[in-house]
């Protein structure tokens, strides 16, 4: 309630579907679910509409990647992009591949 909506309906309608597509089957959507700067106090000054679509799009890529053990040739292609795509995607959104141990 308290966030200003910069965006306004759109910011509203991208951040919903963000909430949906990344809930686990079942679970709750709550205001830890938001990206930070959309829920009163995760930050003094809200996401812009911009901020909101890279943390949604960072979050999205890393939920496929790990959905196809970061495979990113089946992750590219369960999101209907290139692989190519993906990878400067990943690399300017600064995703890195967790070590392995």
């Amino acid at each position: 309630m308290a966030h200003s909506w910069p965006g306004n309906i759109r910011e509203l309608q991208n951040i919903s579907e963000m909430l949906v597509v990344l809930a686990e089957d079942g679970s709750s959507i709550d205001t830890d679910s938001l990206p930070d700067g959309i829920s009163e106090g995760c930050g003094d000054e809200p996401a812009s509409y911009v901020d909101a679509l890279r943390s949604f799009e960072k979050e999205f890529i890393c939920k496929i990647l790990n959905e196809t053990g970061w495979n990113r040739t089946e992750a590219a292609k369960k999101m209907g992009i290139h692989r190519n795509t993906l990878t400067g995607k990943m690399k300017g959104l600064g995703i890195l591949k967790p070590a392995m141990g």
